[in-house]
């Protein structure tokens, strides 16, 4: 994913900043399995001003009967000194049969969405 990202900086002499939007990723699945890697972020012209934050993420998710077992970590890895790690369990209610189709959707969050945590995350320093 690549793109373009526009935000009012409400700093008096730049009271716009633009930015290189991009995105990619890797998804695996097996069976019950899933195994899913992201890379975003964006690219400001602000410099010195941590405008070019980089976020990675990665996920695992497996699903036994009626619940499915996750995993995921995020560390920032240029200008976003954050990092995080997920351990849960989720139950499933009713008739649904476990699919591929279901494990995929049941965790995905799309590379924008990423990026745009990036961004709402991320401070600037006024010169």
């Amino acid at each position: 994913m690549a793109g373009g990202y526009f935000w009012q900086a409400e700093i008096r002499r730049h009271p716009q900043d633009d930015a290189f939007l991009f995105g990619t990723g890797f998804e695996w699945n097996k069976k019950n399995l899933r195994i899913q890697t992201t890379l975003s972020g964006y690219l400001g012209y602000f410099y010195r001003m941590r405008d070019k934050p980089i976020l990675f993420r990665a996920g695992f998710d497996k699903a036994i009967k009626q619940k499915i077992l996750f995993f995921q970590f995020q560390q920032g890895l240029h200008n976003f000194n954050y990092a995080s790690a997920e351990l849960g369990l989720k139950f499933q209610y009713g008739n649904n049969k476990r699919s591929d189709k279901k494990l995929a959707s049941c965790r995905q969050t799309s590379v924008l969405q990423q990026a745009n945590l990036v961004a709402k995350n991320s401070t600037f320093d006024a010169p």
